[in-house]
């Protein structure tokens, strides 16, 4: 089936034009115990998981319920090494003076409880003292703890939130985030999974539905997905219809989403991504992490006949970007859709801006709304 929208589907590039100037597609109140403090023999450390309320004065027992998991450490058959010893190290490597704590201890040195949601990110925590006591509680908050970030081009900087519930935590992420898309007419963006996909309202920055991946894209059962981008309405020849491209190994899946009806139907096939070019600056498609799209004014001053050979006036226009392998690579999407620059993650220059993701590692997708937007791999953190 071919879209009217969408022509020269031998020539796809990865950020498919759906114009024919394009080269692309022809067409609660509850804490949590994190314990990592070592056990009383030299040979086994100890994890605890428990929960307590983050406002509580008990000075005297945990009543927590707890959940014990032990881990081998390391033997070693000198006599020399005893329970005596006067310091011991911990699992975190925090040096202890009093790993023996008595047995109507508040805690155990290393300990470190979770509390409520405090500031834009982050949660209340207090840790376990060398001398079996909890510590004052204190906001641990920082663009590190952040959900999703996004850029605030005019201020700039960026502006970390955390991706809040609604509806109840069903419908929040708990797998790794693999691809996200947006919808351009609606403020609404789709957050994938290897198995689900969950909507999140951008106004609100709730996640308000989810289900199944199949349920959207039963032509992707069994693929791995690696990226994906959608194209805005007002660039198609079908008002109220964007063109969503979703790439696994070797090829690229196409597909027409009416954006009344939020339905997401079936388009074509198309090869990738071979012909990237040029070599040393494309991303490897099957390490790519995120992708966006953006058919606002490319941010840097790089004209069509400077990268790709063109004698045409003007700068770059409009343009793609891919995280992969701690690296961001530029595309430009209005001329020859060659890419034209690489940068290492941390020293791009949105990313340097102040508030944003901390590093490549954390990301599993991005997606452009009107502006930049990054979304943590690990969501359900």
């Amino acid at each position: 089936m071919k879209l009217p929208y969408i022509s020269k589907p031998a020539a796809f590039c990865l950020f498919v034009s759906v114009t024919a100037s394009g080269c692309f597609v022809s067409n609660d109140n509850s804490t949590t115990t994190l314990t990592t403090a070592s056990a009383t023999t030299p040979t086994t450390t100890q994890e605890t998981e428990s929960t307590a309320d983050a406002t509580s004065d008990d000075t005297t027992t945990d009543t927590a319920t707890t959940d014990v998991a032990t881990t081998q450490g390391p033997t070693t058959d000198d006599p020399s090494a005893t329970e005596t010893d006067p310091t011991e190290t911990d699992a975190t490597g925090v040096t202890t003076s009093n790993p023996m704590c008595p047995e109507d201890a508040m805690c155990t040195p290393g300990e470190v409880q979770v509390g409520d949601p405090c500031g834009a990110c982050g949660n209340q925590e207090r840790q376990c003292t060398d001398e079996c006591t909890w510590s004052d509680w204190s906001c641990n908050d920082g663009p590190d703890q952040c959900d999703i970030w996004v850029l605030d081009t005019e201020l700039g900087e960026w502006d970390g939130m955390r991706a809040e519930a609604n509806g109840g935590e069903f419908h929040r992420p708990t797998l790794p985030i693999r691809a996200a898309i947006d919808v351009n007419a609606k403020p609404l963006a789709y957050v994938f999974t290897d198995t689900t996909y969950h909507v999140l309202d951008l106004d609100s920055h709730t996640w308000v539905d989810s289900g199944e991946r199949n349920e959207l894209f039963p032509d992707l059962d069994g693929l791995e997905l690696l990226a994906a981008y959608s194209v805005p309405d007002q660039e198609n020849m079908v008002p109220m219809v964007e063109s969503i491209t979703v790439l696994t190994a070797g090829f690229a899946l196409v597909y027409s989403l009416a954006v009344d009806e939020v339905q997401f139907e079936y388009q074509t096939t198309v090869p990738c991504c071979d012909q990237w070019a040029p070599e040393e600056l494309r991303p490897d498609e099957l390490k790519a992490q995120a992708s966006w799209l953006s058919l606002e004014d490319y941010p840097w001053e790089h004209t069509a006949e400077e990268f790709c050979g063109m004698p045409l006036e003007g700068v770059l226009t409009r343009y793609g970007g891919v995280i992969s392998e701690g690296k961001v690579h530029i595309q430009d999407s209005g001329y020859c859709h060659d890419f034209v620059e690489k940068h290492n993650f941390n020293e791009f220059e949105p990313m340097t801006l102040p508030g944003g993701p901390p590093s490549a590692e954390v990301v599993g997708g991005a997606f452009w709304h009107d502006r930049l937007y990054i979304l943590r791999e690990d969501i359900d953190k």
